[in-house]
């Protein structure tokens, strides 16, 4: 039997069904989202090629696993479930295992003078049954030992008598054997991997009776009705036990990870002393804290970006083949007529596949219609498929020159609420990533030619992007300047002592990472930050010194001028105080309390007097726009003309009607932008939907947005029978009646979908989700209500 999981993922029968992180190819518990979501990524990219072959369902069924997997570890409050859920299992498969074993019931013995005394009785008396033996309690002793020896063991010495020959033919080879490796482990032909001998190797995951089963990790409510029917995704794994009366002490992995577990969390609630974080490299301190927001595909190869002259080659072989139609858009005040012409621009560079630099001469030309066009969004979402295709392509500063372009024209901006945003985003993005030049000079364009028509809260919005930015520039130039000097200078010298207290100060203050301001703290010249820092490198986990810690922490900060510093540490001692509150009880936790109210009315006081002073508290926590409705549409056939359709914001509602065949078809959609993860709840009544002909289906129409427009439609059908025909669909996202890819889920009441999945490599965020039923019986009805 063809078994996917070991032939496509390396995953043996003995660990099926796989936890989320050995179905990822990641460690468990793997933390970093990035991993996770390269991961997947990985993984989905495989599948995905397999999807066409023998065993295509398969496949798909594996990639539906997966990017659960991916939903569930990219979710930090479903994460910590699952993960505890994992844990418990784990645990629980340990202390089964190492309990004790069932052993085989004790049987009395009979001495082998009375076996063989009953053994050389022959007959009974005439009418009398025989009796057994009567057994008395207490050890009996034998007149005289007797020696038996059975035919097994006089066999068996013989066979060693005959078969010494063959022995010493076999040790002989297993020598030569084990010698042989010997010399090529020297030699350095062949490697051990010694982890596996010592038992000290991590496992790859807990055996099939610790995984938890979807329903236990599923966020959805039990009571919701199906959709499709009550059959659940996953089936649970079936316990495995030990054979009875066959006792193994020997540790599983599953038991030895599990032990190094426990031995991890003794050593952080024993009171030994917290390690010492290792130091990242300056090199390391100077990039920005999370890597850049719009990266490119693993599947994408990356091309060089063209140099000047070969872009002007391609520029002018793209002006002659589109001559005509650049003319006409750069001549006309349409705005539709541009948008029109870089849409082609952009769909025929996306089929150019094999001439990169003519592909990025005609998205560059798409690019600067949509700028002329006033097209903020289709402008910025070329300029990200340009990042990921090319290597090298400052995204940043060309959408830079973008908000430039579009506020340098003269174009009268009677609702600049998109403008704004897009520039409240770009702001964002670029302090992320440490480039807070570019984020005063977008608020400064956007400042300096603005008209009379707009609001005051722009003026003053646009105005605090840039006066943010503006001082997070100046903490960040003194931070470059520090690692210069702290690279330049010796060790306890007056110049790296300065330094090192400005590395801290900007680490504290702008990034709020503690871990590593620590260090620099400890080798500053202010003498008490450094006894603070000292302490807190030094402190061991018991609530005790968590306070004492916390003190020194705020006497380093009394009468500070720096207010910025003086607030991120006295939220340090708080959250200091805090943790040791938790695990102490009755005289202990008054005073702790008693010191926790007063160093809370410091900082109380402190920002009464130097409101919105800590540059870390104004940062946004997040560095995309929220997800948003664009548009709800319905749609029904005339094959009857009860069919039903509702859409109202997030909630899709479809329904046959009463048709006596039961034929009919109704789509209702919701478009959506900025939205990649989805989360579906519905129910159907009845829970089976009929298959009346080749066109019968049910599921999810999914229109994917580029810069070339609406390029891409995906069915998802919900349990729905595989060839199915598609002769009409509803009229809005690509307007086709055939979809592009056809895919199934399993049936649920609840789905997870990461719209990454089937989107294009173009993607910009923006698509048209549609609830679509196509003679499915008479009175069929479904409803679904999106969340993200």
């Amino acid at each position: 039997m063809f078994d996917p999981l070991h032939k496509w993922l390396g995953i043996p029968p003995s660990e099926q069904p796989p936890h989320h992180y050995r179905l990822l190819g990641v460690t468990l518990f793997e933390s970093d989202p990035d991993v996770i979501d390269s991961a997947a990524d990985r993984q989905l990219s495989f599948l995905h090629e397999l999807t066409g072959g023998e065993h295509g369902e398969a496949a798909e069924q594996l990639s539906n696993q997966v990017s659960l997997a991916r939903l569930c570890l990219l979710n930090a409050d479903k994460k910590a479930a699952y993960d505890e859920v994992l844990r418990r299992r784990r645990s629980k498969e340990s202390s089964s295992e190492l309990g004790p074993q069932p052993t085989a019931a004790l049987q009395p013995t009979i001495p082998v003078n009375q076996l063989a005394a009953k053994q050389g009785t022959t007959g009974h008396p005439t009418g009398a049954a025989p009796t057994a033996p009567v057994l008395r309690p207490g050890p009996v002793e034998p007149k005289s030992p007797v020696r038996v020896q059975s035919r097994i063991a006089a066999n068996a010495k013989r066979r060693r008598k005959t078969s010494s020959p063959f022995w010493m033919i076999s040790a002989i080879a297993g020598i030569i054997a084990i010698l042989m490796i010997f010399m090529a482990v020297r030699e350095g032909h062949l490697k051990l991997d010694y982890s596996w001998i010592t038992g000290t190797a991590d496992p790859e995951g807990p055996s099939p009776a610790t995984q938890p089963s979807v329903a236990e990790t599923d966020s959805a409510p039990s009571t919701v009705p199906s959709m499709a029917s009550n059959t659940p995704v996953v089936a649970a794994a079936p316990t495995s036990r030990q054979p009875s009366g066959q006792p193994n002490n020997r540790p599983t992995q599953s038991q030895r990870s599990t032990d190094r577990d426990d031995a991890d969390n003794n050593r952080e609630s024993s009171g030994a002393k917290a390690p010492v974080p290792k130091q990242r490299s300056l090199a390391d301190l100077l990039k920005p804290p999370s890597p850049e927001l719009v990266a490119a595909k693993p599947s994408i190869v990356r091309s060089p970006l063209p140099s000047a002259a070969e872009l002007n080659e391609k520029l002018e072989v793209v002006n002659e083949v589109y001559g005509n139609e650049l003319r006409g858009a750069t001549k006309s005040n349409d705005p539709e007529v541009k948008i029109a012409t870089a849409r082609q621009l952009f769909r025929d560079g996306e089929q150019t596949s094999k001439d990169p630099v003519g592909r990025f001469a005609m998205w560059r030309y798409s690019r600067d219609l949509f700028t002329q066009a006033g097209s903020v969004a289709d402008a910025l979402a070329t300029s990200d498929a340009i990042s990921r295709f090319y290597e090298g392509y400052d995204r940043l500063s060309e959408n830079l020159d973008v908000i430039r372009s579009l506020v340098s024209s003269d174009r009268e901006w009677q609702s600049p609420a998109d403008l704004v945003e897009t520039v409240e985003a770009f702001v964002d993005e670029a302090n992320q990533a440490n480039r807070y030049e570019l984020s005063v000079a977008a608020a400064s364009a956007v400042l300096d030619s603005i008209g009379d028509g707009w609001s005051t809260k722009d003026r003053d919005l646009l105005n605090d992007l840039k006066k943010e930015a503006s001082e997070a520039d100046t903490q960040y130039s003194a931070f470059r300047d520090a690692v210069k000097a702290w690279s330049s200078s010796k060790r306890g010298t007056p110049k790296n002592q300065a330094a090192s207290g400005e590395i801290g100060r900007f680490l504290v203050v702008a990034r709020g990472d503690w871990d590593e301001a620590k260090l620099y703290f400890s080798m500053g010249d202010n003498r008490l930050l450094a006894r603070a820092a000292e302490l807190d490198l030094k402190q061991s986990q018991t609530d005790t010194a968590q306070r004492e810690v916390a003190d020194a922490w705020v006497i380093a900060v009394e009468g500070s001028r720096d207010a910025e510093l003086r607030e991120a540490v006295l939220n340090r001692a708080v959250s200091l105080i805090e943790a040791a509150i938790s695990n102490l009880e009755g005289l202990e936790k008054g005073i702790a309390e008693k010191r926790l109210r007063e160093v809370t009315k410091l900082l109380e006081d402190h920002r009464a007097h130097f409101p919105a002073t800590s540059f870390v508290e104004s940062q946004p926590t997040t560095f995309r726009s929220p997800g948003r409705i664009l548009d709800n549409r319905r749609w029904t056939s005339t094959a009857s003309r009860s069919d039903s359709a509702k859409s109202v914001r997030q909630r899709l509602e479809v329904g046959m009607g009463s048709h006596p065949r039961g034929l009919g078809a109704a789509a209702a959609g919701v478009e959506l932008a900025g939205v990649e993860t989805l989360a579906i709840d519905g129910q159907a009544s009845p829970p089976v939907m009929e298959t009346i002909d080749s066109d019968s289906k049910f599921g999810l129409l999914i229109d994917y947005h580029t810069p070339g427009g609406y390029t891409k439609r995906v069915f998802v059908g919900f349990a729905t029978k595989p060839d199915r025909t598609f002769s009409l669909g509803p009229p809005w996202g690509k307007e086709q009646d055939k979809p592009d890819i056809e895919d199934s889920l399993p049936p649920s009441n609840h789905y997870d979908l990461d719209l990454n999945r089937w989107a294009p490599d173009t993607w910009d965020r923006r698509c048209w989700v549609t609830l679509f039923m196509q003679n499915c019986g008479y009175g069929r009805q479904a409803e679904a209500s999106l969340s993200w």
